[in-house]
């Protein structure tokens, strides 16, 4: 059984990469992570690490998800 505990990402706000913490027990979870308006501006496989140093600064929501549940979280792009 895959569970999800209170997710959280660090640092925020970030520059450049993020880390995802407080997962637990995942095999394929996926993470989207979407702008302001609502686009998914980022959607892979899970992982540890997430690389934004690509994206426009400004607030953006994280969610990351199994196959039944999803937790969501905001943070700042600088």
């Amino acid at each position: 059984v895959q569970t999800l505990s209170v997710v959280n990402v660090i640092p925020n706000p970030s520059d450049g990469r993020l880390r995802i913490t407080g997962v637990v027990g995942w095999m394929p979870l996926r993470y989207t992570v979407r702008d302001a308006v609502g686009r998914a501006v980022l959607e892979r496989p899970y992982a540890e690490a997430i690389d934004v140093s690509g994206l426009d600064a400004g607030p953006y929501v994280l969610t990351v998800s199994d196959m039944v549940q999803r937790q969501s979280m905001r943070f700042i792009k600088q």
